[in-house]
């Protein structure tokens, strides 16, 4: 997702995990990383990375990786 300055005041990444896993890959811990250094430099807070199935999600916001 690029990311670039524009109208928007925040940015959000949603998306699930086909495996109905919840825990949080490493390629899922290096974009919400890469997410942060990128939105430092636009001025534009990550407000989160969610990881979704049916029933449940998980945040890296309540977490400690965002």
């Amino acid at each position: 997702m690029p990311l670039r300055k524009s109208s928007h005041q925040v940015v959000s990444d949603p998306h699930n995990h086909p495996n109905r896993n919840l825990l949080p890959s490493e390629q899922d811990k290096r974009l919400t990383a890469n997410l942060v250094k990128k939105q430092k430099a636009l001025d534009m807070p990550i407000l989160d990375h969610l990881i979704v199935n049916a029933d449940r999600c998980y945040s890296f916001a309540s977490g400690v990786e965002l």
